[in-house]
């Protein structure tokens, strides 16, 4: 197989499009979402997580992210959500300026100036992530929903899933489609993405980093699918927690171009999954069980 054929097998395990959601779409989406928090509030999905997770016991979870200058106040916000949360958390941030006001002690790094998953190898290189339970990997544009961290946390411990996403809100933007909101509390999947928001059993942690650094991500998805099938992992995303991803296009601030050319690069050497395995819902969950 030549060289130019195999690039472009590799490109088709990539998503199609960019999952950029249009207004209309938006405006549809959110309406779709007012349909699946009714029948979620119905079902007391919500009341289900609080109530059985308050016998939980406390976790430690290490929160991780980057932020630039249009991300400060929505990151700020939702470090305060997460502060709000019964578990002991631990906040480490970049920056890729000055720190934000009011973020100076939870920002270790400024002036950042490498790719996301070098900067956050700098990051946990410094914050002892081993000695937390759970990794929460946040992005500086979504916003959390109610009780965020205590139902995520909880709902990923209950369906035993290593990886766990909070699912994305119908208005959205996603590159995959399986992991936008469902009206039931999870499902697990053949795929969680790198972002906006996903969290991290230790002993996947422990595997899965340090990070590759080139590029901005994209295609490390579906070689962490691979890795979850042949050790064993559990993958979800967790419709009953979900978080808007909805303010910024993707891919804003980086070339489209590059970051496919370096996905392609590192799926043609590593194992990985192609794009209908990882778009599979394998099971889904009315309850916690």
């Amino acid at each position: 197989m030549s060289e130019a054929i195999e690039r472009e097998r590799l490109r088709a395990a990539l998503p199609p499009g960019h999952g950029y959601r249009r207004r209309r779409a938006q405006v549809g989406g959110r309406l779709l979402d007012l349909a699946i928090s009714a029948r979620q509030a119905a079902l007391g999905l919500g009341r289900e997580l609080d109530v059985t997770g308050s016998e939980q016991p406390l976790r430690g979870v290490l929160v991780l992210g980057i932020y630039g200058p249009r991300g400060e106040e929505p990151i700020g916000e939702a470090v305060r959500q997460l502060r709000r949360s019964r578990h002991e958390v631990r906040v480490v941030l970049g920056a890729l300026g000055p720190p934000a006001p009011g973020l100076e002690a939870e920002t270790l790094f400024s002036g950042m100036e490498g790719g996301k998953f070098a900067n956050l190898n700098r990051l946990a290189e410094a914050a002892a992530p081993l000695a937390a339970d759970w990794l929460l990997v946040l992005d500086d544009d979504v916003a959390l929903s109610r009780r965020f961290l205590d139902r995520l946390v909880h709902a990923a411990e209950a369906l035993r899933f290593d990886l766990a996403q909070p699912a994305l809100s119908r208005a959205s933007h996603a590159a995959w489609e399986v992991n936008r909101r469902r009206p039931d509390l999870a499902r697990q999947t053949g795929l969680v993405e790198i972002g906006p928001a996903l969290l991290i059993s230790r002993r996947a942690w422990r595997e899965l980093t340090p990070f590759p650094e080139a590029g901005m991500g994209w295609g490390l998805c579906l070689h962490w699918a691979a890795l979850a099938e042949s050790r064993g992992w559990r993958l979800g995303v967790i419709d009953a927690v979900p978080i808007r991803h909805e303010s910024r296009p993707p891919a804003e601030g980086y070339g489209r171009e590059a970051a496919a050319e370096a996905a392609i690069d590192l799926l043609g050497s590593r194992e990985h999954l192609t794009h209908e395995e990882a778009g599979r819902t394998l099971a889904t969950y009315s309850g916690l069980p």
